[in-house]
């Protein structure tokens, strides 16, 4: 990855997290005065993953809905009765959803729906049964893996890139880097280099697909069209190709 795209990878990252931390000031921190001006104004926290968009909404919420995706990816969960965790769609018993482990063939329209309380008996042990009958069996040990409370105590849910289970700037920015790596796409030029012409015409050629021609810059200063500089470019090329493949000068 070139240099300059590094260094924007890095602050898109940074600024990433920074968001980030206001959306979960806004989902953990009820006794903020902020927070709860926030609420208030758009919606409570439990809906904050479903809120959809609108345009009379504010930059800072804007912003904050655009990191959605990468904090609902480091929440995990921590059962309680289950009423208000999704059993698809929330980290609550892996790194990833379910939804994301499972066949595309078993996913239903109704999903988005289902809580995990659904799967737990009166008398708070998993609904084996029930679980065989949406997972394979691989999927199914690691929901029983995940303990019941005895108590009907609420579902909570925690930062999932640290170990303490607290929000850091560092964690999200770390993890932000992680979300921005791609593998880069090769070169589609690349048949530049086998041309059977003059280096200088190759390397010309390079310059013009890199958008590194420094006579780009020209008109700004000697009030030239664009259109015309590139038909005296293209003039240049023309004349050069033919004088290096044919020995013709003119």
């Amino acid at each position: 990855m070139p240099s300059k795209e590094i260094r924007w990878a890095g602050v898109s990252a940074v600024n990433t997290a920074f968001v980030a931390k206001l959306s979960w000031k806004f989902l953990t921190q009820d006794k903020n005065y902020w927070v709860q001006q926030m609420r208030a104004k758009y919606c409570p926290p439990g809906d904050f993953f479903q809120y959809k968009k609108k345009q009379t909404d504010s930059w800072a919420w804007k912003c904050m809905l655009r990191t959605r995706d990468f904090v609902k990816r480091g929440v995990r969960w921590k059962l309680g009765n289950g009423h208000t965790i999704s059993f698809w769609f929330d980290n609550w018993c892996h790194e990833l959803p379910l939804v994301e482990m499972i066949d595309p063939d078993r996913i239903v329209n109704n999903m988005s729906q289902v809580k995990v309380k659904e799967f737990i008996t009166q008398d708070k042990v998993w609904d084996t049964a029930k679980l065989y009958q949406v997972l394979p069996q691989h999927l199914v040990k690691l929901v029983l893996a995940v303990p019941i409370p005895v108590t009907d105590m609420e579902d909570s849910f925690c930062w999932g890139f640290t170990g303490s289970g607290d929000f850091t700037i560092k964690s999200a920015t770390w993890q932000a880097h992680e979300n921005l790596k791609t593998v880069p796409e090769s070169w589609k030029f690349k048949w530049i280099w086998t041309l059977d012409v003059m280096p200088k015409i190759r390397i010309f050629l390079w310059q013009l697909c890199h958008n590194a021609l420094p006579t780009l810059g020209l008109p700004c200063y000697i009030k030239v069209s664009t259109w015309i500089l590139y038909v005296r470019l293209a003039h240049w090329m023309l004349r050069t190709l033919i004088t290096s493949l044919w020995g013709v000068t003119w």
